[in-house]
């Protein structure tokens, strides 16, 4: 793995050319890259963490590092940090958000795992201000506390210092877990899927709402869960609720998403996405309770409030500013087909039947269910199998048929389109597709752009695949 090790200014950090040697011994195919703080420079030099595992060492301060970028770099190359040791100045810094150094900017960037190891003074474990900040990175979840362990004051022997815990842990915190190699996570801010090996055969797959998702899943405890619980259609897989999680047992590792990215089309037989239409088309037909309010679904409540700039984050709002600047007149476009895409009876929902929700499990495919069941309009199901394959055809192939005839297939075992076009129901799936990519993944131009691209089209072709 890349490892970034960031070293600040307590006493300890003379310690740390032992533990990069260890990593030379132990982990010789990790690559590490080292910033040192000025406060370290008094107790290590950048010399004596030169190693073979070592690609570079730099001083944390923008002057050594001139102009380049190298928070975009490492928050870009880095598969870990860990700060070790971690000093109470700079796990405060950490805490408060400060980025005025380059580590600090790139862990503020960075989506990998952070660990900091404090290395405090006699009383600094019990000082207010470390509670606060320990406490303050624990709730945001933004990082890993280590533990420190007792140590002795180099300055009075009488005294308890505290050094940072054992760096092999820290290494540990931030590798995969050698004991579950057929562990697969997929993860954004929005939501982390976890498909392991189950011990019984099969697999499991634990999804979990991500740190930034703006709501939880539909609770089990729910009338609409129960109602899907009660009649429970052929195709669909339901989980158990643990704590904010679901967990599903499987027949396979592999969503149909996942095989239409990796392979195209041809991996994927139309009688697949057939089955899934004709789930969805028996979930709708269910009976809804009366004691159900009808509303609306998590997605799609995401894309109407960006559409209507309600509550937004940094990124989707400057988002939302760039499709009024951009040619095509998109958002009120969108907001339009959405208005008339809710304004329709409602039944019983999935709420976000997305392909990387389906197990690819031979022609009969299963459909994890229960995170947004809800009650509302049927076109908001239909949008996102329909959408993706639209996605799909014209970011890999164009208007290659094999995406077509899958489109097709999906609606026939559905039984027919939904009140609302193929075109639109595609453009309203990708608009929530850029939303989420740019709020939970990341800011990107490029792919802005090319979703603007594909969502004008749609509006301005009609029902063009």
């Amino acid at each position: 793995m890349k490892l970034l090790l960031v070293v600040t200014g307590s006493a300890t950090a003379a310690h740390v050319p032992y533990w990069i040697n260890w990593i030379a011994m132990h982990r010789p195919g990790h690559r590490v890259r080292v910033l040192v703080t000025e406060g370290a420079r008094r107790f290590v030099t950048p010399a004596s963490l030169a190693s073979a595992v070592v690609d570079e060492v730099l001083v944390d301060a923008w002057d050594a590092v001139a102009d380049r970028p190298v928070h975009v770099e490492y928050a870009a190359w880095a598969d870990g940090v860990i700060v070790y040791p971690a000093s109470q100045n700079y796990l405060a810094d950490l805490a408060s958000d400060r980025v005025d150094r380059p580590s600090l900017l790139t862990i503020a960037l960075s989506t990998a795992p952070v660990v900091v190891a404090p290395g405090l003074p006699p009383g600094g474990l019990a000082s207010p201000g470390l509670v606060r900040s320990w406490t303050t990175l624990e709730e945001r979840g933004s990082a890993t506390v280590l533990s420190p362990v007792p140590g002795v004051s180099k300055h009075d022997p009488t005294l308890t210092s505290w050094a940072p815990g054992d760096f092999t842990a820290a290494v540990a915190l931030v590798e995969p877990d050698p004991e579950r190699v057929g562990r697969t996570v997929l993860q954004t801010d929005l939501l982390r899927t976890e498909i392991d090996d189950a011990d019984s055969g099969g697999w499991t797959w634990t999804r979990t709402p991500g740190t930034a998702a703006p709501a939880p899943f539909t609770a089990h405890s729910s009338p609409e869960f129960a109602a899907v619980r009660r009649w429970m259609p052929d195709g669909l897989l339901l989980g158990s609720a643990v704590e904010d999680s679901r967990v599903y047992t499987a027949p396979a590792p592999r969503s149909v998403a996942g095989a239409l990215i990796d392979d195209g089309p041809s991996a994927v037989a139309p009688a697949v996405l057939e089955a899934v239409g004709a789930s969805l088309r028996e979930l709708h037909s269910t009976p809804t309770p009366e004691n159900i309010i009808r509303g609306s679904t998590r997605g799609v409540d995401r894309l109407v409030n960006w559409l209507d700039g309600r509550g937004l984050a940094p990124t989707a709002r400057v988002a939302r500013e760039r499709l009024n600047v951009l040619p095509g007149d998109v958002a009120a476009g969108l907001r339009t087909v959405v208005s008339a895409l809710l304004d329709a009876p409602s039944v019983l929902c999935h709420g976000a039947p997305t392909l990387g929700s389906v197990v690819l499990a031979g022609e009969r495919p299963l459909l994890l269910t229960g995170e947004d069941v809800a009650v509302a309009p049927a076109d908001t199901d239909l949008l996102w199998v329909v959408g993706e394959l639209v996605e799909y055809g014209l970011t890999f192939d164009g208007a290659d048929s094999g995406w077509t005839a899958h489109v097709d297939a999906f609606l026939a075992g559905y039984g027919g389109s939904g009140r609302t076009s193929v075109a639109d129901l595609a453009a309203v799936r990708i608009a929530l597709h850029l939303h989420d990519y740019i709020v939970y993944v990341g800011w990107s131009t490029t792919e802005f752009d090319r979703y603007h691209r594909m969502i004008r089209y749609l509006l301005e072709n009609g029902d063009s695949r």
